[in-house]
């Protein structure tokens, strides 16, 4: 799985890509992107997904660690 977070501007952009079948980046995506007050989606290998409040990029990294 790999998770990519990027602060452009005062907007948080999120990749997830997932080569595994019991990682969906679709899915995983869904559950992040509320963290940034975002949104977003994908299919099983690819997703991403935007958000506003890059003070939660911390947060939202944990929250990835977590699914590890």
């Amino acid at each position: 799985m790999l998770v990519l977070v990027a602060a452009i501007g005062d907007k948080v952009n999120v990749l997830v890509a997932s080569k595994t079948k019991d990682v969906h980046a679709g899915n995983l995506v869904k559950e992040l992107a509320p963290i940034v007050d975002g949104r977003g989606g994908g299919k099983p290998d690819m997703a991403m997904a935007g958000g506003s409040n890059q003070a939660k990029i911390q947060e939202l990294l944990e929250a990835v660690a977590g699914k590890l």
